[in-house]
């Protein structure tokens, strides 16, 4: 636990002093003591801070949701991205800024709640559909059946693109693309009780979440309110990851790779993996950022970092679970 604590606080600094602006550490620290020259107080304060505490609190969110979607489907191929919520989300961010344009940014607090539900529909229809005749799902069906509601509302965005002006094109494909755009001070505050709702629910519902993995029967059979508790966390979990997307742009992978990873280190029981993998989905994304900022004269944007860094891990994980 406390390596990764460690390692999130090395990618936390990363964070702050990577970017076209250099910040050394001794300057951080000049900075905090309030030592440091206009241009660095600005850059940390109003740039770099603000921005590393929305990617801090998106990555674990996101890492989240993924805990949760995976326990629920009892697939490890699960994950915001790949069962529609991101899609979803993106229809509503993006239906919602053409109509609020600019003044989307004085509208920030209703970003979360316009995506949830948008991916709401989205993760309901996935689900709906990938349940069998005889009420289980199958888990290759699931990840072929958010694939396709995936590229449906994808498809309904690219849509509303060739209705748009340029404006509203440029910003809809960088938000397609992982651009992370709500990184100031109002957007933290934004994310903030998405974060502490991935926190409370992780923390009060571990019990439930490990009977869930036991199967369905089995729970039921321990007295788990079955169709509650799923309802309970499936409704959590497109909250939390849609408070994330919302601000980052379209960022998978992440919820699909921090449980994942937590699971082989520690075990399958959430009190214990569930802390790390939110670390993890921290320090994935604020390293992903650092180096979509520093590799290349352009910003590059952090969900194709992601995704690069992904994709063949979800390919991996396919390719176990088909032998």
């Amino acid at each position: 636990m406390w390596l990764f604590v460690l390692l999130f606080v090395a990618a936390f600094i990363a964070a702050l002093s990577m970017g076209y602006s250099s910040l050394p550490l001794d300057r951080i620290l000049q900075v905090l003591s309030g030592n440091g020259a206009f241009k660095e107080n600005y850059v940390f304060y109003q740039i770099r801070l603000p921005r590393a505490l929305v990617l801090a609190m998106a990555g674990a969110c996101l890492a989240g949701a993924g805990i949760i979607l995976q326990t629920l489907s009892n697939n490890d191929l699960a994950d915001s991205g790949l069962l529609g919520i991101n899609s979803g989300a993106g229809l509503g961010v993006a239906i919602f800024y053409l109509f609020a344009g600019e003044g989307m940014l004085q509208f920030s607090a209703v970003l979360p709640l316009v995506a949830f539900i948008s991916a709401l529909v989205a993760s309901s229809a996935v689900y709906l559909l990938s349940y069998s005749r005889s009420h289980k799902q199958h888990a290759m069906q699931l990840v072929v059946i958010g694939a396709g509601i995936s590229s449906a509302f994808s498809g309904l965005i690219v849509l509303l693109m060739s209705a748009s002006d340029r404006t509203d094109v440029s910003f809809i494909t960088a938000w397609m693309s992982g651009n992370i755009w709500g990184s100031t001070w109002p957007f933290v505050f934004t994310i903030l009780p998405g974060w502490l709702l991935a926190m409370g629910i992780l923390f009060l519902k571990a019990p439930a979440l490990n009977i869930l993995v036991l199967g369905e029967e089995t729970a039921v059979a321990l007295g788990l309110k079955l169709r509650n508790e799923k309802l309970i966390l499936l409704l959590c979990a497109v909250a939390i990851a849609s408070a994330a997307i919302s601000l980052t742009g379209n960022i998978g992978f992440i919820g699909l790779m921090s449980p994942h990873i937590a699971k082989k280190l520690v075990g399958k029981r959430h009190e214990r993996y569930s802390w790390i993998a939110l670390l993890i989905g921290s320090i994935i994304l604020l390293i992903a950022d650092a180096i979509g900022r520093t590799v290349m004269d352009t910003a590059f944007p952090t969900g194709i970092v992601v995704s690069l860094i992904g994709a063949p891990y979800f390919l991996y994980l396919l390719f176990a679970r088909m032998r």
